[in-house]
């Protein structure tokens, strides 16, 4: 699955999620889609040389990750709930979901 294949709003959910990096997203998901506008990110920053996370290039089109793949159909097949997203490496990590 490339990125283009995605809706509109599941591309800037990719994008945002790497280019936040590592970090929290909190969202509501009506019907399988994400909504974009009640979207809130908390950037985690750590301070270890090794752990400063660089600006990163998201690319318009390119082959998602099996990661982000599981995780879009994830959304896809929810109903109305609020979801918390823990990302790492520019990664969906952990999902928490709260039925609304």
């Amino acid at each position: 699955m490339n990125k283009s294949e995605l809706t509109q709003k599941e591309r800037t959910l990719v994008s945002n999620i790497q280019r936040l990096y590592f970090g929290t997203m909190v969202f509501n998901v009506k019907n399988g889609i994400p909504d974009i506008e009640t979207m809130k990110m908390v950037k985690e920053v750590r301070f270890s040389e090794n752990q400063l996370s660089q600006p990163r290039e998201v690319k318009s089109d390119h082959a998602l990750k099996d990661r982000f793949i599981v995780f879009i159909r994830y959304i896809r097949s929810l109903s109305d709930c609020k979801v918390e997203i823990e990302i790492k490496n520019g990664y969906p990590f952990r999902l928490l979901e709260q039925v609304i």
